[in-house]
């Protein structure tokens, strides 16, 4: 009885590890993701809002992100300079997630730390884009 739940649990496990790898076909690397981040800040620093709104996912309006683009240029200015800290790759069954954190300084001398969380579906000809921003500074928080 036991070999059998044993192998019924190998079944599983190869099912689910197949499951996992069918999810990334497809998904970028994080790298990939990680050089178009960078052109995401660069066009911060460029003032170029119409290549940064573009950035953003389609699953909400651009008047959602455009607000919340400029609230964060109304209360912190524009971008200065970044800094990456952290990058995390996660995949789920639905498609892959990055997550990068930056440490961002902006020309009025404020510092921020900003998460951008891009989403890629399984989709096959989609292309991944930003799902979540947050930008905390001192007596400062926005998430859009």
């Amino acid at each position: 009885m036991r070999s059998v739940f044993l192998s019924v649990r190998a079944v599983f496990s190869v099912v689910f590890l197949l499951l996992l790898v069918g999810c990334s076909i497809g998904s970028p690397a994080g790298d990939v993701v990680e050089k178009e981040v960078d052109n995401f800040f660069k066009a911060r620093q460029q003032q170029d809002v119409d290549a940064v709104l573009a950035y953003y996912s389609t699953k909400r309006s651009p008047e959602e992100w455009r607000s919340g683009y400029e609230d964060v240029l109304s209360n912190l200015g524009h971008v200065e300079s970044y800094r990456k800290i952290r990058v995390e790759v996660n995949t789920v069954l639905s498609g892959r997630f990055y997550i990068f954190d930056y440490q961002v300084k902006y020309k009025s001398g404020i510092e921020a730390k900003e998460t951008l969380t891009l989403f890629d579906t399984i989709e096959k000809d989609d292309a991944f884009s930003i799902v979540a921003h947050v930008v905390i500074a001192d007596s400062y928080q926005k998430v859009f």
